[in-house]
């Protein structure tokens, strides 16, 4: 399932992305510790929030519900640039919430499956 292209992009106010950790560390007696890589295929977690009209509200709300916990496709900036993104909410999306005179907000926390990174 992919975002649906008439939809604007994540806002940049409060994109975040957030590996997660996987790193092992295990403290010795010693004071020193050991330190290995426990998995290769990190993901990652992206806080994102958009803006839509009344129009594009209904649309996300109707894409969002059928997406539901399942992965959709979406491009998302990196530092490499614009690249479509394997996602899946982790939350139902947080919004409407009425901005100014006609825009909606709507805030959502999804789970990145591979972020792009140079090999």
């Amino acid at each position: 399932m992919d975002y649906p292209s008439s939809l604007p992009c994540p806002l940049r106010d409060g994109y975040d992305i957030n590996p997660e950790n996987n790193i092992i560390r295990t403290q010795m007696v010693s004071g020193r510790a050991r330190q290995r890589v426990a998995y290769t295929s990190i993901p990652a977690y992206a806080d994102l929030s958009w803006l839509f009209t009344a129009q594009q509200s209904q649309l996300f709300e109707s894409w969002s519900a059928a997406a539901g916990g399942d992965w959709f496709n979406i491009k998302l900036k990196t530092p490499l640039g614009y690249f479509y993104q394997a996602c899946r909410f982790m939350e139902t999306p947080k919004g409407p919430s009425l901005t100014g005179a006609e825009l909606w907000q709507y805030k959502a926390k999804v789970e990145i499956r591979d972020r792009a990174i140079v090999d």
